[in-house]
């Protein structure tokens, strides 16, 4: 049972050279030192690969929900201003017939500012979903490198 325990906290690369290393009668397999190193030293350069492959998709990831808001964005204001003139003619028309016309074209001028900020603020939030930064792949990058330390201090 102790066998298999010791087996299972070696990493793969290690498993893969001790297989086909011989054994010296106590019950352990010898691993030569160069062995180890170059196993580990081909972990490590596998972990490395996989690590920028995910560092890229994060980064990926991110500048497609940029640009994805952007298109929104950009789909948001050709809309608005559309109906934004439609709407603003027929409020002010609307509020001639109780007020100067001068204080109808203001109040419409007024909502068009305030639509034009809600835009703003929905579109800064749209930018700001995703990172552009590979957090993931960096904590695992780290946690690879302490792997590869402690297997070369053993």
């Amino acid at each position: 049972m102790e066998r298999a325990d010791e087996r299972a906290a070696i990493p793969q690369g290690v498993i893969r050279l001790a297989e086909r290393s011989t054994t010296n009668g106590s019950g352990y397999e010898e691993v030569p030192i160069g062995d180890l190193i170059r196993g580990i030293a081909e972990d490590a350069s596998t972990l490395v690969r996989k690590e920028l492959d995910l560092a890229k998709q994060e980064v990926t990831e991110g500048i497609k929900g940029r640009a994805i808001g952007l298109g929104m964005l950009a789909g948001a204001a050709i809309l608005g201003i559309i109906a934004l003139t439609f709407v603003g003619s027929t409020i002010a028309y609307a509020l001639d017939n109780v007020m100067p016309a001068w204080l109808s074209r203001l109040i419409v001028t007024l909502l068009y500012l305030g639509g034009a900020a809600g835009v703003a603020v929905a579109g800064t939030k749209a930018m700001k979903r995703g990172s552009l930064t590979a957090e993931t792949a960096r904590e695992t990058m780290k946690e690879d490198v302490r792997w590869a330390k402690e297997q070369l201090t053993r």
